[in-house]
């Protein structure tokens, strides 16, 4: 019994030392250390996904070349370039849509105005070119003569500056574009041949224009829409011209006219202020001289002032 006793009072008093110790103190967190390494980690995780994106643009680029496009590119094509988000469908269909028409070299006519951005950017731009040099179905359907300005010149087209130094070509215009491209231009021209404005030939003309820019000779349609059109711009310019002169010879004669009222209207002011001087200077000279008569006669200062009145019509401007 007495053990139990001691060991009882061994136990408590060893609780009680612990629980007088002190807790030791919270250590203060490193929050500038941990906000660095999460700037590090997002920069080495951005640098993966930027490398990794270039290499599948890589692998995108050679099978544009092959003609053939696998599910992992229209991915790529998806991705927002360096990231891992996606694009929203909106725009990420189109560009998957353009990709496949480079990688079948079948371009659309409004994929000659470059309206949409290539897929990895500069990286598709020789395949895009190459497409565009080969896909027939494009030339065929143009409507008018504004592709953009950097393919033009990229496939062989001069520049429009005579004199000027173009780009180098990168891939010439196939000869099948070449001759769609003219049926394009011509047919163009012949439907415009009626036009009555130089506005309603401009397709046509843009079109031929594109046409002689390849080096091909102008056909009869064409050559006869750029005369046309010509003779109507001169007509309307002649018109236009006609107006502003007469324009400008109304507002003249307005300005004249107000120029010319004026003055009458100054003068006939100038008059009247004069006239009604010279009143009031005759009628103060005749009131004076009824005083200077009137010999301290009120009734005959006032009678004489009547008279003056009478005579001189008392002017009013003053």
């Amino acid at each position: 019994m007495r053990t139990t006793i001691i060991a009882v009072s061994i136990a408590l008093g060893l609780l009680s030392a612990t629980s007088c110790k002190k807790a030791p103190a919270e250590q203060p967190k490193d929050t500038a250390g941990e906000e660095a390494r999460a700037r590090e980690t997002a920069t080495r995780d951005r640098e993966a996904a930027l490398k990794a994106y270039a290499g599948r643009c890589d692998e995108l680029v050679r099978h544009l070349a092959e003609g053939k496009l696998t599910d992992a590119d229209r991915t790529t094509v998806r991705q927002t370039p360096g990231t891992t988000d996606m694009m929203s469908a909106s725009d990420a269909e189109p560009a998957v849509a353009i990709t496949d028409r480079i990688a079948k070299k079948e371009l659309l006519p409004e994929d000659l105005k470059l309206t949409r951005h290539l897929p990895c950017g500069s990286l598709s731009r020789p395949a895009f070119v190459l497409a565009a040099a080969a896909s027939k179905g494009a030339w065929s359907a143009l409507t008018d003569g504004s592709i953009d300005p950097d393919l033009a010149l990229a496939l062989g087209a001069s520049p429009l500056t005579p004199g000027t130094t173009g780009a180098k070509v990168e891939a010439a215009l196939s000869a099948d574009a070449k001759a769609a491209l003219h049926k394009s231009a011509e047919d163009a021209a012949g439907k415009a041949a009626t036009a009555k404005t130089s506005a309603d030939c401009g397709s046509a003309v843009g079109l031929c224009t594109l046409d002689g820019r390849f080096g091909t000779t102008p056909g009869p349609k064409c050559t006869a829409v750029v005369q046309l059109s010509a003779r109507l711009k001169k007509a309307e310019d002649a018109a236009v011209a006609a107006a502003k002169a007469a324009d400008d010879a109304k507002t003249k004669a307005d300005a004249d006219r107000a120029e010319a009222t004026r003055k009458a209207e100054a003068a006939a002011a100038e008059a009247k202020t004069a006239a009604c001087d010279r009143e009031t200077k005759n009628w103060q000279a005749c009131n004076r001289s009824c005083d200077d008569n009137g010999g301290g006669n009120d009734d005959a200062v006032m009678a004489c002032e009547d008279r003056c009145n009478a005579a001189h019509k008392k002017p009013s401007c003053n």
